[in-house]
């Protein structure tokens, strides 16, 4: 009786079981150049991300208004976005022909970097209350021009 039942278990033991050739490897273990199983390999590291979006030039706000006759500081935030630093040059102009502009400058970037710059306007006596217009024109390397925006809050 022992022995029947150690065949009975035997048998759906080895009804249970597939067979397992040894001397090969299964193709889910690696191969035979490298047996490593792909689970146990270090992941390639992830790709160095993607430098930043940096604008050329950007009209920050109107950090402070003035009257007609006095001098606002405009701010802009110059950028490179190449892997090389560089000086830009800027002009700031307004479309109404304020006297004292176009101004000029320059600006020494590193490479992906901002710097803030303060450019003091002095609005013209006759300038009226309100919003007036400002434009900077910055050049980069190789000539590429960009433009942008901002204004000067004139109280009465």
């Amino acid at each position: 009786m022992k022995l029947a039942l150690v065949v009975i278990v035997t048998s759906i033991a080895a009804a249970g079981c597939s067979r397992v050739n040894l001397g090969q490897r299964s193709s889910s273990f690696g191969n035979q150049e490298n047996p490593v199983a792909p689970g146990d390999t270090i992941p390639n590291p992830a790709p160095p991300p993607e430098p930043p979006v940096i604008q050329p030039a950007l009209f920050l706000s109107y950090v402070d208004t003035t009257a007609a006759g006095g001098t606002a500081s405009t701010r802009w935030l110059l950028g490179n976005d190449s892997d090389a630093p560089f000086t830009m040059h800027w002009t700031l102009n307004s479309g109404e022909g304020w006297p004292g502009l176009p101004l000029e400058g320059t600006a020494d970037l590193a490479a992906y970097s901002t710097q803030a710059v303060t450019i003091p306007v002095v609005v013209p006596a006759t300038a009226s209350p309100g919003m007036h217009g400002l434009t900077i024109l910055v050049t980069r390397p190789g000539g590429l021009e960009y433009t942008s925006e901002g204004v000067v809050r004139v109280h009465p």
